[in-house]
């Protein structure tokens, strides 16, 4: 393979990397930030004295815990998409 043709491939999977970091980031962020709020308003609720704001503080908690999941099938999806790609030269001028 010319030596050309192995720099634009190089080229065009850093690209394909960059993409694919740049989706992951962005899926990644909502359920992370949802999390976040959610773990927040728990600890609201729980520093209240008032017991009857615990159910809603477990609720949040577990509403975190299933954005935390949801985190983790994005990248084991996006890894998979990662995975299965592979890097096709460019085709011949010549």
């Amino acid at each position: 393979m010319p030596r050309s043709n192995l720099k634009n491939s190089h080229l065009r999977q850093a690209a394909t990397d960059l993409r694919a970091s740049k989706d992951l980031t962005t899926e990644l962020c909502q359920p992370l930030t949802a999390a976040s709020n959610y773990i927040g308003a728990a600890r609201l609720l729980i520093s209240s004295s008032d017991g009857a704001h615990f159910r809603a503080a477990m609720d949040n908690l577990d509403k975190a815990g299933d954005q935390i999941i949801r985190a983790g099938a994005i990248v084991h999806r996006l890894r998979d998409q990662l995975d299965r790609q592979e890097v096709r030269p460019a085709p011949s001028s010549a």
